[in-house]
């Protein structure tokens, strides 16, 4: 069958058959950077949120926006970098720089140790990942066929999560060595990280303007494309919230105190999370060869809505589940939507910077809430039917009915494009 041509957008190239060459090294080169930036972040994350909430004794909140800071200011620059690449073809000369900065932002923690400082650092790391991982994603997606790109970006996905694994597992051997030698290891990483960024964003995107067998006919596609694609956004942020409060800075803060269990076993925990959803991930991954990737998206919704419970439990066995449950919606929903939003749509930069920051925002949103809640009520619990379970956690349950009703949205969205 030929393949219809797409609008000519400034990234434009030669569209190639799916037999022909799929650039292997430097989709290995890629999955690496998303490796090694992981450990180098997770690394650093419980260095901040403990020093912040125990030496310097701040709110819940000062902690979250340590969290807030980082994906407020992704979430706008992510579109900034949409924009530029999809007008200007900037892909190297934005991601080489941004990283190399991002790496110079972890050795500042050092010397600049105080919470707004913090604040202001984690702001501006927030940014530079903005203009960085939105392309990254996008070239890893444009560098193999449409029917590869689900498994594709599943797989670099997944090299991400071994990354945040061995993050915290790092953090659970080296927490004892201090915060200075912490950050001094994980600005290192994440420099390692610079020479393989830069020839794995080297060259064309031999699959850019490839348009999947079941997307929409070229005369239909602004309307539906632009109305999945917002579904998948709105659907990205209200998820993001529920699972936001299982990321980030005030987990570690929260553990450790509703739990009572040290700093080392609050990273180990996490660890076992980020190991154990890699392993579910493989379910989600049969449902989707079994099924339909709409099918995935219902099991996905059904595991988040549940995520608030299992945290509220207050016990280590539950709230583990709740962190792997967590893991395993992020890790099988991120490569989900930025295949929709890569498959049905023709501004494709453009739709992924969107997708991107509607899921930065929800994390925000989602922390700011929690942080707001726990300083307020703290710790304090419901009785439901014989069994004390956290009030915080508990109440982002309320999230359940936006999140179902966008789903349903976008399943038919989904469905009337196909059939267009």
């Amino acid at each position: 069958m030929e393949r219809m041509s797409m609008v000519k957008q400034p990234l434009r190239k030669l569209v190639l058959m799916p037999d022909e060459h799929i650039p292997l090294t430097r989709l290995a080169l890629l999955f690496t950077v998303a490796f090694l930036c992981g450990v180098s972040m997770r690394l650093s994350i419980p260095f901040l949120a403990f020093s912040s909430r125990e030496e310097f004794q701040t709110s819940m909140l000062i902690v979250s926006l340590l969290t807030v800071g980082f994906f407020s200011l992704r979430a706008v620059m992510s579109m900034i970098a949409g924009y530029l690449a999809e007008q200007k073809g900037m892909l190297v000369v934005l991601v080489v720089p941004a990283t190399i900065l991002n790496a110079v932002a972890l050795a500042l923690y050092i010397p600049l140790h105080s919470p707004a400082l913090f604040i202001a650092l984690r702001a501006i790391q927030g940014a530079l990942s903005g203009l960085t991982w939105p392309l990254v994603q996008l070239v890893v997606a444009c560098l193999v066929p449409s029917y590869l790109r689900g498994r594709t970006l599943s797989l670099y996905f997944a090299m991400g999560s071994l990354g945040l694994y061995l993050g915290d597992f790092l953090y659970y051997l080296v927490h004892d060595m201090g915060f200075e030698v912490g950050l001094a290891l994980s600005s290192l990483i994440y420099l390692a990280s610079v020479p393989l960024m830069y020839w794995g964003m080297r060259g064309g995107l031999p699959y850019a303007q490839e348009k999947s067998e079941d997307s929409v006919d070229e005369e239909n596609v602004v309307d539906h494309d632009l109305k999945i694609v917002h579904c998948v956004a709105i659907l990205g942020l209200v998820n993001n919230m529920i699972i936001g409060i299982c990321t980030g800075s005030v987990i570690y803060v929260f553990m450790r105190e509703a739990l009572g269990i040290g700093r080392g076993d609050v990273a180990l925990v996490l660890a076992l999370a980020q190991l154990l959803a890699l392993i579910m991930s493989y379910i989600t991954a049969w449902i989707a060869d079994l099924f339909t990737e709409k099918m995935v998206f219902i099991v996905l919704a059904i595991i988040g809505m549940n995520i608030p419970i299992l945290l509220s439990a207050g016990e280590v066995t539950l709230v583990l589940l709740a962190l792997a449950a967590a893991s395993l919606v992020q890790k099988s929903l991120i490569p989900l939507t930025r295949r929709a939003a890569t498959t049905y749509t023709r501004r494709r930069a453009m739709a992924v910077a969107e997708v991107n920051a509607a899921m930065n925002i929800g994390v925000c949103a989602g922390q700011l809430l929690f942080a707001t809640l726990y300083d307020y009520v703290g710790l304090a619990t419901v009785s439901l039917t014989n069994a004390k379970l956290l009030l915080v956690p508990l109440s982002f349950e309320l999230l359940s009915l936006p999140y179902a009703i966008t789903l349903v949205a976008l399943l038919r969205a989904m469905r009337k494009s196909i059939t267009q």
